[in-house]
């Protein structure tokens, strides 16, 4: 008796645990639209948020840029500016880029016909790793890209040509369903 008794219970906790597992809510992500677009007659640039690798969240944006023309483009990242909610909302950073860089961006110069393709992470979302989380080399400093929010995102992105300057937005709306 005590045997069914013990083997009832375990059954019931077993069962509870599963729907409990079962009802647990997953969060989706998605991108409307999935990867914005912009063309005219002396580029092409595209703005694509990508998931956390691993995670189901976004942290940062593959920055697509094709030069048409037939001299150089440079891209003025330091005067381009990541938008949320339609406001400037400060600077992006990449690879490559030092905490001392940050006040003084450098461009990056797309030559004819060529194309470039960088991850680029909003500075206001950027923090700081754990320093157990990963091996930091000294005088490293452990920075991670943050969570992209739902809500209206985009890029507002500034070409030369020449003495020229080319402002561009490119903007999406990223939304988080609860399944």
């Amino acid at each position: 008796m005590k045997n069914r008794s013990m083997i009832g219970i375990v059954f019931l906790t077993v069962s509870i645990i599963g729907v409990m597992v079962g009802c647990a809510t997953v969060k989706i992500w998605s991108s409307n639209p999935s990867v914005p677009t912009i063309s005219n007659d002396d580029f092409e640039v595209s703005f694509e948020p990508l998931l956390k690798e691993g995670q189901k969240f976004y942290d940062r944006f593959q920055f697509r840029f094709k030069n048409k023309t037939d001299g150089q483009l440079i891209i003025d990242w330091q005067n381009s500016r990541y938008l949320q909610a339609g406001r400037e909302n400060g600077p992006f950073i990449f690879k490559g880029i030092k905490t001392e860089d940050i006040e003084n961006l450098p461009s990056d110069t797309v030559a004819p016909g060529a194309e470039l393709s960088k991850e680029i992470a909003p500075l206001r979302l950027v923090g700081l790793d754990k320093l157990s989380s990963r091996s930091i080399q000294p005088g490293e400093k452990p920075i991670r890209a943050g969570v992209i929010p739902a809500g209206e995102h985009g890029l507002l992105l500034v070409v030369k040509q020449g003495e020229k300057k080319i402002p561009v937005k490119i903007q999406l709306k990223i939304s988080v369903k609860e399944m």
